[in-house]
C-alpha cells in the first residue's frame, strides 16, 4: 500500500466521506472536476485491497472500543425507546434506520449516466434499471420494464419527477 492509500483508508475510517478521504489521499485531485472525483473515489473505493484495508481499520477499532456489531444494535434499540417514549417519533425512525443500515437492510448506491447516450442506450439503461428495482417501476406506473421500451417520447410526453413518485424509503437528489 502507498501512502495516499493509507491516507484514504485512514480518513475514510474517520469520517465514512470518501471525498475527505480522496483530498486525504490524493490532494492532487481537488482541483479536478467534480465527475472525474466521483469516478476516481468509486474506482479505489472498488478495489479489493482497499476494501480489505479499510474493514481491518473498522476492525482495529472495534476491538479497541470494545464495541460489538450486537452491543451497537442494542444501544441504538435503546436510543430508539427512549425516543419513542419521549413522543419523539423523528428521533425514533432515525434510530430504526441506524439500526437497519448496520444490519445491512440499506444499500446507499447511485447511479451515473452517461449524457453522451443515444436514446436506444438511454431507453436500454433505463430499462435494466426497471428491472433491479421493482418499487420504482411500480411508482412511476410502469407494468413492465417492456412498458417503458414502448413508451413515446416527445413533447407531448408527460415529464416525471422520479422524486415524487419515490417510495418512502428511497432517497433521490435534486
Amino acid at each position: 500500500m502507498t501512502n495516499a492509500q493509507w491516507s484514504f483508508a485512514y480518513e475514510y475510517v474517520r469520517t465514512n466521506d470518501k471525498y475527505k478521504a480522496l483530498n486525504a489521499g490524493y490532494p492532487s485531485m481537488r482541483e479536478k472536476k467534480a465527475h472525474a472525483r466521483r469516478m476516481f473515489a468509486g474506482k479505489i473505493m472498488s478495489s479489493p485491497r482497499m476494501v480489505r484495508l479499510i474493514e481491518e481499520l473498522r476492525a482495529d477499532i472495534r476491538a479497541v472500543q470494545k464495541l460489538t456489531f450486537e452491543q451497537h444494535l442494542e444501544k441504538l434499540e435503546e436510543i430508539r425507546d427512549m425516543a419513542m417514549n419521549r413522543g419523539s417519533l423523528r428521533e425514533a425512525l432515525k434510530a430504526e434506520e441506524l439500526r437497519g443500515k448496520a444490519a445491512g437492510f440499506y444499500v446507499e448506491r447511485s447511479i451515473n449516466l452517461d449524457v453522451t447516450m443515444t436514446i436506444d442506450q438511454m431507453r436500454e439503461r433505463a430499462r435494466s434499471i426497471l428491472e433491479s428495482n421493482p418499487q420504482v417501476r411500480r411508482a412511476l406506473g410502469f407494468e413492465s420494464p417492456q412498458a417503458l421500451l414502448e413508451a413515446p417520447f416527445g413533447q407531448d410526453r408527460e415529464v416525471i419527477d422520479i422524486a415524487e413518485h419515490a417510495p418512502s424509503g428511497v432517497e433521490t437528489r435534486d
